[in-house]
């Protein structure tokens, strides 16, 4: 890739009167030093297929030694790694001293300082550090990770030593008051205390107030004896510095629906005794709950309702209110005492709005509640280092049953004639695989039932939110798939991708895997498997054979993918696009082809044969051959993905059936077990909610583009993948959902294209704003917005 230049201009001022402007040129940092890490980060470095890598590059990945985690995590989120996957990463502060390297059996890396890493890869460590190099950023100003347990690791890493002046920094060292001995501990894990030789050390919790002298004499830290030392403000700086001090201040009004007259309860967000409930959050989750309990006064309550013509008029008894927030760290406790209260409620059959208004001699409160029938929006988040929250693919939106019917509604009665074509080499025809009520069929599907915790988000208050999340995703599809009139990959390692990748144009073991990947080898996060009960991934059954159902339709095109064992196709060919010439129906020498459903030992008897012209209805020349470019000893092989497992390309097609399939393509055993155990057999088996209880993906990945099937199937297995990688998507401060928002609230200007390119960029490149992400620059852009607005109009 060209280095990026930009021009930086600057001003200098000559005797406060002449202004010279000068240009220089500077090479762009490539990136920014990062102080958090996610599923997000990882996946702007290495795209959505992150469980696809022999290594764990996940949100889950983690150190051997629990303690070293934290700066793993710093290492991978800044890329400190030649290429995704790689079995050794390099320590973000010090790569020169500090390795991990990837222990495939215990599935953690191990925090090494012997330089292995260093000595086997040494192009990759400068590859690395001249990384480090362009990112944009001072690293003096990250945050400072929590270290939650203090060892020989962590020591040395802050002191290359365990003790330097006599004091004790290892994992044995103690307090002299033996409660003492977990706070010192933690605090020395954290590197509470100036420089290595110091003998004052300060409480990582409260490092204003408490501090530990060493006791040279019992060996042991003494608590106090070291407050107001000058070392004092050095700590204070650096637990200020932590990232878990990041905060997240939001002021919100409480939610109460009176069900009797004699409790309410409530969960607010609450701090100080102010009459506005604020909480300032100094951790990433805190659980806040509010209870308000009755005492003896007398409250007067009228109850309105649009359903019924009757007023009644209940007494109730409330006058204090106590709030308590409870968090991870801290209990807060606050009790106000109120005089008079008058509630009013007013319901209707959907909506029921509550106020209340409390009066003391000191503050007004005013509390709304406005509850909405199956309206749910849950989201999990994790504070940054400059108090930015990213949504990592927990998250969970789904949308009220009125918001899914009005959305299906319009999606019904849409003009959808011409939107779904592909192109068939001389025009454009309409899909006869993707078909508009099949789609509104998954819709239906997806945002009412989902898979798992995820549904397809129809919107919140609007489904003119949820129509242009649809249009966004179809927009996608169009580009991917439809355009292809294919359900299941085609092969598509031209002789581009050979000379990228090695082995031979177009062999058949593209089944197994295109450009380095090993589709059977996609392994799922160790957080996945467990929640599995062990394995979340399909097995690979190496007697599995199949063919797909689709293939391109180009002059010439390469058949469709098939897999067998070894015993049925001992060596795979090669697709020959140019001979041998087929003579078309009724011209001499015709052969009519295979048809779909060909016994499966004739078809690979035919391949075994070298033959040609039967593959497909309507082929006008091509066959399958076992010599020429590429090919060794009658085999012609894929290419090499060492980072599975296969240093070597595949010769053969054992076990290789598990290429993508469906509309933006579901593609390996890691993604075909989770929509097993999510939403087909083994979801039914083990007692869980299941959408296709019949459908063994594991057994039948064919299943998903068998025309026999469920026909809204190949949408739904699309839509799996939406609903993980795009609606969760925050990343850079681009949230989707709330830009899809801010681009309807803003008119819907189809000349706009930022939403939309966002969009594609996450699909295409795992970005929303390729080619920053590293990742090459956004295929197709101008036709995705395109495809968007043609959805919009029908």
């Amino acid at each position: 890739m060209k280095m990026l230049l930009q021009v930086l201009t600057g001003t200098c001022l000559v005797a406060n009167v002449v202004a010279l402007k000068y240009t220089q040129q500077q090479p762009v940092c490539q990136d920014r030093m990062r102080g958090g890490f996610s599923y997000n980060i990882m996946r702007h470095h290495c795209g959505f297929k992150l469980a696809s890598y022999s290594s764990d590059i996940t949100e889950t990945a983690s150190a051997c030694e629990e303690a070293s985690t934290p700066f793993l995590h710093r290492a991978l989120a800044n890329k400190m790694f030649s290429a995704c996957g790689d079995v050794c990463v390099w320590d973000f502060e010090n790569p020169d001293a500090v390795e991990f390297k990837y222990d495939a059996d215990r599935k953690c890396y191990v925090e090494q300082r012997d330089g292995s890493c260093a000595k086997e890869h040494p192009d990759a460590l400068e590859t690395v550090k001249n990384h480090k190099s362009t990112l944009c950023g001072k690293e003096a100003e990250l945050c400072h990770p929590f270290v939650p347990e203090l060892t020989e690791n962590i020591i040395l890493r802050y002191c290359g030593i365990v003790g330097k002046n006599g004091q004790d920094h290892s994992p044995d060292t103690k307090g002299c008051d033996d409660s003492d001995t977990p706070q010192v501990q933690k605090s020395l894990a954290n590197h509470m205390f100036s420089h290595c030789g110091a003998w004052c050390l300060f409480d990582y919790d409260a490092p204003e107030s408490v501090s530990y002298a060493w006791d040279i004499y019992n060996q042991c830290w003494k608590k106090g004896g070291c407050k107001n030392h000058p070392e004092q403000k050095d700590a204070i700086a650096r637990r200020a510095q932590a990232c878990e001090f990041t905060t997240t201040t939001s002021t919100t009004t409480s939610t109460s629906t009176s069900t009797t007259s004699t409790s309410t309860t409530s969960t607010i967000t609450s701090t100080t005794t102010t009459t506005t409930f604020t909480t300032t959050s100094t951790i990433t989750t805190t659980t806040i709950t509010t209870t308000t309990t009755s005492t003896t006064t007398t409250t007067t309550s009228t109850v309105t309702s649009t359903t019924t013509t009757t007023t009644s008029t209940t007494t109730s008894t409330t006058t204090t209110v106590t709030t308590t927030v409870t968090s991870t760290t801290t209990t807060t406790t606050s009790t106000s005492t109120f005089t008079t209260t008058t509630v009013t409620t007013t319901s209707t059959t959907t909506t029921s709005t509550t106020t209340t208004t409390s009066t003391t001699t000191t503050s007004t409160s005013t509390v709304t509640s406005t509850t909405t029938t199956t309206t749910t929006t849950t989201t999990t988040v994790a504070t940054t280092t400059n108090g930015a929250t990213t949504t990592g693919p927990t998250t969970t939106l789904s949308s009220p049953s009125l918001l899914i019917q009005e959305t299906v509604s319009a999606l019904q009665s849409s003009n959808s004639e011409g939107v779904f074509m592909y192109d068939t080499g001389t025009g454009w025809l309409p899909s006869d695989i993707y078909t508009w009520p099949d789609m509104i069929e998954a819709v239906k599907l997806m945002a009412s039932t989902g898979v798992g915790q995820l549904k397809l988000w129809l919107g919140d208050t609007d489904h003119i939110y949820g129509l242009v999340n649809v249009a966004a995703f179809l927009a996608q599809c169009m580009q991917e798939t439809i355009q292809y009139n294919a359900c299941d990959e085609n092969n598509w390692s031209d002789n581009n991708v050979v000379q990228e990748a090695g082995g031979s144009t177009y062999s058949a073991t593209s089944a197994c895997g295109q450009l380095h990947q090993s589709y059977q080898d996609y392994s799922c996060s160790a957080e996945e498997d467990a929640m599995a009960g062990g394995r979340m991934a399909c097995e690979v059954d190496s007697g599995m054979e199949m063919r797909a159902f689709t293939q391109a339709k180009w002059y010439g095109a390469p058949a469709k993918l098939f897999c067998a064992p070894k015993s049925k196709v001992p060596k795979a060919p090669r697709w020959d696009y140019s001979s041998p010439w087929c003579p078309q129906e009724g011209g001499y020498g015709y052969e009519a082809p295979f048809p779909d459903d060909v016994d499966l030992d004739t078809y690979f008897q035919y391949v075994n044969e070298g033959g040609g012209c039967k593959d497909y209805q309507g082929i006008k020349t091509g066959g399958w051959k076992f010599t020429g470019s590429g090919c060794v000893d009658g085999a012609c092989p894929g290419s090499d993905a060492p980072l599975f497992g296969q240093p070597d390309g595949r010769t053969d097609v054992e076990g290789c059936c598990w290429w993508g399939r469906g509309v933006i393509q579901t593609t390996g055993t890691c993604n075909f077990g989770k929509l097993n155990f999510y939403m087909g057999k083994r979801a039914a088996d083990e007692g869980r909610s299941s959408i296709y209880p019949s459908i063994d993906f594991c057994k039948n990945p064919n299943s998903i583009c068998d025309p026999t099937s469920p026909p809204e199937l190949k949408w739904v297995a699309g839509m799996f993948y939406w609903l993980n990688a795009v609606q969760p998507y925050n990343s850079g401060g681009w949230n989707y959902i709330s830009e899809l928002k801010k681009w309807v609230d803003n008119g819907m200007n189809t000349g706009d294209s930022s939403f939309i390119n966002g969009a594609s960029g996450i699909v295409n490149r795992g970005c929303h704003n390729p080619p920053n992400c590293g990742t090459g620059e956004l295929h197709a852009g101008a036709k995705r917005a395109e495809n968007f607005q043609k959805v919009l109009k029908a």
